[in-house]
């Protein structure tokens, strides 16, 4: 049997556009509590550019060896310890909360696609073996228990922690690998800060930008760190239910949008076995669609070009874009060395490996795929 209308992908596209909303929700909340770590902290930073040009006003000499002598700067230091800290505190928990949130929805997904799929007529046979059969001999209620089960124990190691099994609050506040703390991250740029506006010639309001910058560093690392976790933990319970249900492959699904890397593109229709975990990179936005007998139409919603349906993978709809679009969504180098075979579309599928975050498709770089030959395809 066949999914004519292609349902499955477009329930699976829905369920993409759910879990972004609740992204972007609880990015809201880690930006609104990171902002009052930062309006906490710019008073004492004020006191103490205060003090420089105070000091500079009187022709003293200043270096960055002796800001670090100054009481003010010692009190900002161990202030921003206690309000990272706390902040960290505060990030763990909405990411705990909302991992935890992501395996019940995923139990949810997992049986309201094994419905449409039953309704589409996929599940007619599940005791015929094949692609994406269930095991042979189960029955349509053994089916539905076991996705249908509310048992959350075997998920419980997806909540609170990284995909090494460091706690989240332990590897925001210090860090893990060769990923620095939060604070001495901070900590760093802010001596970058004072040591650029001191070379610089000192100006107190421009050092106040720039410091409002260097603790940018610690939201930017959180709010990936938020949304990587988040996604580990819906993709993951997703897998595990398709695990007990039988089915044997996943298919990677991209969103399809100028924001899309192309490593995410080219890997968009791929299938792999349902043992293998999803290997997004960090911000990854894609999402997997369970191989149930013959899928039909990969019809999905696309939101450039041109709003509307577009059917096949991701290297069709690149396919579909004119060369002006093209040059606009992969920028010029890539695009140039792409169009004078240089490189193929699927060579910018990268891999890397991190001790945190394990194995990932990332955009593979110009100059990583052609080294010095990569300059000929910038634009001078």
């Amino acid at each position: 049997m066949s999914d004519p209308d292609g349902s499955l992908y477009l329930q699976a596209q829905l369920y993409q556009r759910k879990l972004a909303a609740r992204d972007a929700a609880l990015a809201r909340r880690i930006v609104a509590r990171y902002a009052e770590a930062y309006q906490s902290l710019r008073g004492s930073f004020d006191a103490l550019a205060g003090e420089i040009a105070q000091n500079i006003a009187r022709n003293q000499v200043f270096t960055i060896d002796r800001v670090r002598r100054l009481e003010r700067y010692t009190l900002l230091l161990d202030q921003v310890d206690a309000q990272l800290r706390e902040f960290s505190r505060y990030a763990a928990m909405e990411i705990s909360s909302q991992q935890a949130a992501e395996v019940r929805e995923a139990l949810r997904r997992a049986a309201e696609l094994r419905a449409t799929a039953a309704g589409q007529g996929l599940l007619s046979a599940p005791d015929i073996e094949g692609r994406g059969a269930y095991p042979s001999g189960a029955d349509e209620r053994r089916i539905d228990e076991l996705f249908n089960r509310l048992n959350n124990e075997p998920y419980l190691h997806l909540v609170g922690t990284m995909a090494d099994g460091t706690p989240l609050y332990n590897y925001l506040l210090n860090g893990g690998g060769s990923v620095p703390g939060l604070t001495p991250q901070v900590i760093e740029q802010i001596e970058r800060v004072l040591e650029q506006a001191l070379l610089e010639g000192w100006n107190p309001r421009k050092a106040a930008r720039m410091f409002r910058d260097a603790l940018g560093v610690g939201l930017t690392r959180a709010l990936a760190i938020a949304r990587t976790e988040m996604m580990r933990s819906y993709r993951e319970a997703t897998r595990y239910e398709y695990m007990q249900a039988g089915v044997r492959e996943w298919e990677w699904m991209a969103t399809m949008d100028l924001r899309t890397c192309m490593a995410c593109i080219g890997l968009d229709g791929h299938r792999f076995p349902i043992n293998e975990p999803m290997a997004d990179h960090v911000n990854g936005r894609c999402t997997m669609v369970p191989v149930i007998g013959d899928m039909g139409p990969r019809e999905r919603r696309v939101q450039w070009p041109e709003k509307g349906l577009m059917t096949g993978t991701g290297e069709d709809w690149f396919n579909s874009l004119t060369d002006a679009q093209k040059r606009e969504w992969m920028g010029e180098g890539n695009y140039n060395a792409w169009r004078a075979g240089a490189v193929t579309f699927q060579d910018f599928i990268g891999q890397r490996q991190s001790d945190v975050f394990g194995k990932s498709y990332v955009q593979e770089s110009l100059v990583n795929l052609l080294g010095d030959n990569a300059s000929q395809y910038y634009a001078r």
